[in-house]
């Protein structure tokens, strides 16, 4: 009976033992993928060992594998775990951290990890940071344009050619684009930008008789700073499908382009003139872009921003490879 008592802590030691040896040997093969830069056959195995061992310099090594394959947003969620509980940022891994949180579009993340770098001493991050900073702090007060109507839209009032002691009129509006306007007061959205020439003609409602151009005027239209486009040019996105959003000819007066932010609904960013975006949710969304530019001449930052309002619709498309790879974000 007692041999029997002696024998089994025996024999539970030697099966603990045997699964730390294995739990080892991972970890070892592990490590040289990682080193040899094999980094996601790494990080597949590093998975398996994490949710055996808790060990937060597990959590590093999958923040950097991801980081090097290029996969930033789930990058950024393991070097936020990571950094959680340290006060230290002076690492290359930090700045990585930032990286990954620039390239996911973590506008508001990124501005705060460039300003503890930047207080850390490293200099040469501040031509980053400042962009975010000022995007972070000023974004709700910029001057957003409708890309869709109002940046091209003006009211136009002729209460002051009105003669109250005169017969009846009416009121024409002549746009010189194929389009008319009737009333007093009217609105109209130019097709051109630049110079368009308006008339206003008036004619007696009794007798007919039309008083040409009694005004003319000229107004000019011009361009958004900011201009975007949808992929397909729609603004009925597919559900599910990544699109694709580009600002290719952004041109700023007498600036240069620091950054490009957008703001995709929900609370998600994302940077770059190029993008992509999956929609989930069937909704509208305003859809923003805006940039941050520098002054040539002084130097002063500045944001030009216009928006457009899309539509999420259901998607019945069946599931052929181009379909699986839109919801994959192939690119081909």
């Amino acid at each position: 009976m007692n041999f029997k008592f002696l024998i089994l802590p025996l024999v539970l030691f030697v099966s603990f033992s045997g699964s730390g040896y294995a739990q080892s040997k991972v970890m070892k093969e592990a490590d040289g993928l990682y080193y040899t830069k094999r980094y996601r056959e790494a990080y597949n195995l590093y998975q398996g060992i994490k949710l055996k061992k808790k060990d937060i310099s597990l959590t590093l090594k999958m923040a950097e594998c991801n980081f090097n394959i290029e996969n930033y947003t789930l990058a950024q969620d393991y070097y936020s775990q990571y950094f959680a509980d340290t006060l230290y940022h002076a690492v290359p891994e930090y700045t990585n951290f930032a990286i990954s949180a620039r390239k996911s579009g973590n506008v508001p993340l990124t501005a705060s990890l460039y300003g503890r770098i930047l207080r850390n001493g490293d200099e040469s991050v501040r031509s980053i940071y400042e962009p975010f900073r000022y995007y972070v702090d000023s974004s709700k007060t910029i001057r957003v344009y409708d890309l869709d109507s109002s940046y091209n839209c003006i009211d136009l009032d002729a209460t002051l050619s009105v003669d109250l002691d005169a017969a009846a009129m009416f009121y024409v509006w002549d746009f010189k684009d194929g389009s008319t306007a009737e009333g007093v007061k009217v609105t109209h959205c130019f097709k051109k930008e630049g110079a368009n020439t308006i008339s206003l003609n008036i004619r007696d409602k009794a007798t007919g008789y039309v008083r040409m151009n009694d005004t003319s005027l000229t107004v000019y239209v011009s361009s958004p700073p900011v201009k975007f486009s949808i992929a397909n040019n729609t603004r009925r996105i597919k559900q599910y499908i990544y699109t694709k959003f580009e600002a290719p000819d952004v041109y700023v007066y007498d600036h240069d382009v620091l950054e490009y932010i957008w703001e995709l609904g929900e609370g998600d960013y994302a940077t770059g003139k190029k993008i992509q975006k999956k929609f989930n949710k069937i909704d509208f969304y305003n859809v923003r872009l805006t940039v941050v530019a520098k002054n040539k001449t002084t130097g002063q930052l500045a944001m030009f921003s216009s928006g457009r309002l899309i539509e999420v619709v259901d998607n019945y498309s069946d599931h052929s490879q181009k379909f699986q790879d839109n919801l994959n974000g192939v690119e081909k």
